[in-house]
């Protein structure tokens, strides 16, 4: 619905302006209601229904404009004339006063015209029990690639400061890692023989509280660089996206509603007769949400696995596997700050409050204080959901597992976490099982985001008890015989 978009222009802007309007609701096949005072014939015959006030606010016309020379004629014999232009002479009419006889008659002929047609369709069509059937857009790969194009764009224009602002800090914070601990750290192996240890359990050395120191060390900085390294992309993904949200809500209300138009101004008119839902369906912005947020941010994960790779000297290779679990369990987080921003509504309060609360859980169900098979069994289940517990007991297997100690010897961090035993015969199947825990976080956060996305934009509407108020509506209308004094042409 557009108010005066022609105001402040003239006649040919306003000619260009009305077209451009008309291709926009031929083309996407929507409904557009635009009011416009005095215009020239040309802009006139652009419309497909003209729907026109004469001062009072009465109507002394509705219908297309090719047929307001026939309906003149009712009032007027001068309508036959070359030189009478039926947009003019019904503007002139449009602009005496709501008591003039000539008024009337065109008031009351509209409105018998109206009520016609009203007769006509209830004669020519069906009615439907349930009503007719919303015009929603569908997922589309090519609303996708528009969605994805205009973002780029958002970003090179208003957001690559705030997102340089964030993916410095990220590799910062790899730096100061690598800089801050010790890297012989990760000669230590921890590795045991359990009779062994057990024998010489009094007899503790200055080597082994050294090696002891350097266990906690590494394993605070395996903690501490996933589970911290998560948090950040938690926190950036769940602010980014409740301010993003806003404007998909806006645009998705806007072609939501039924447009509907009234006011004081002589004109209405309209450019056709039917509106989609929505700009474009949820899942299309879901998915360009998706893309435009991971692509960009994972050279810079694998920059940071880079700064915290200090176990190639023990471990060659390593890696690639650590760059992979953290992009996979970034991309599993980022679907939990999605959700977040959708539950919160994307309220700054309860999204700083809340994103804190959601990371104190993950952390503590993550083998950081008390190991996840010693915890209550609603603990363990609540860890099932964590994507930092499996991306540490990963880097955990990666650095200390697979044969790195010898048969009948233990490790102690994995030994301590239920991951190991004196053959080493399951490290396999631990990763596997991390790997696909991970996984299954990654789509169970995005489903669930999805679902609720989908049932915050598209609410539900009984499309049978909406055809009956419609119904019960055109039953008890009446018609007005309000005047406007005030109303002026």
């Amino acid at each position: 619905c557009i108010d005066e978009p022609t105001s402040g222009l003239d006649s040919s802007s306003a000619q260009v302006v009305i077209s451009c309007l008309r291709q926009v609701a031929h083309h996407h096949n929507i409904c557009i209601i635009s009011s416009i005072h005095q215009p020239t014939a040309e802009v006139f015959s652009l419309f497909d229904q003209v729907y026109m006030l004469a001062k009072g606010g009465v109507c002394v016309y509705s219908g297309p404009p090719s047929d307001i020379r026939q309906h003149l004629t009712k009032v007027s014999d001068r309508m036959d004339q070359d030189d009478i232009f039926p947009v003019e002479e019904l503007i002139k009419y449009s602009c005496l006063s709501y008591e003039d006889s000539s008024v009337q008659d065109l008031v009351a002929s509209s409105e018998v015209q109206i009520l016609s047609q009203d007769l006509i369709v209830s004669e020519e069509t069906t009615p439907v029990m349930d009503g007719i059937p919303t015009n929603r857009n569908r997922f589309s790969m090519k609303s996708a690639w528009v969605l994805m194009k205009r973002y780029t764009l958002y970003v090179r224009g208003y957001l690559w400061p705030i997102l340089g602002l964030m993916y410095g800090l990220y590799l910062c914070f790899g730096l100061t890692l690598n800089i801050l601990f010790d890297h012989n750290m990760i000669f230590t192996d921890g590795c045991v023989n359990l009779e062994d240890e057990f024998n010489s359990t009094c007899n503790q050395t200055q080597d082994k509280e050294d090696e002891d120191f350097h266990l906690e060390a590494s394993f605070i900085y395996v903690c501490f660089g996933y589970g911290m390294f998560l948090f950040l992309v938690l926190v950036q993904s769940a602010i980014m996206f409740s301010k993003e949200i806003v404007f998909f809500c806006n645009e998705h209300r806007n072609g939501k509603k039924i447009l509907q138009f009234s006011s004081k101004i002589m004109l209405l008119l309209l450019l056709s007769i039917y509106i989609k839902l929505g700009w474009y369906s949820t899942g299309a912005f879901y998915f360009m949400k998706i893309w435009v947020e991971l692509l960009p941010q994972i050279p810079i994960f694998l920059i940071y696995a880079y700064l915290i790779d200090i176990y190639e000297p023990v471990r060659s290779g390593i890696y690639f596997s650590i760059a992979f679990y953290i992009i996979l369990g970034a991309t599993a987080v980022q679907s939990v700050g999605h959700l977040l921003s959708i539950v919160t509504l994307g309220e700054f309060v309860a999204l700083v409050i809340s994103i804190p609360g959601i990371e104190a859980i993950f952390l503590m169900v993550s083998n950081l204080g008390t190991p996840v098979k010693r915890l209550h069994y609603i603990l363990q289940f609540i860890s099932n959901f964590a994507p930092t517990r499996f991306g540490i007991e990963a880097m955990f297997l990666l650095q200390y597992g697979f044969d790195r100690c010898r048969p009948k010897e233990v490790q102690k961090i994995l030994f301590k976490l239920k991951m190991e035993n004196d053959e080493h015969e399951h490290h396999t199947s631990f990763l596997l099982y991390t790997f696909i825990m991970l996984i299954f976080n990654l789509l169970f956060y995005r489903l669930i985001s999805l679902l609720l996305l989908v049932i915050k934009s598209n609410h539900y509407d009984h499309r049978r008890k909406r055809a009956q108020k419609i119904a019960n509506f055109h039953k008890n209308l009446q018609p007005s015989n309000v005047i406007i004094p005030g109303l002026q042409c």
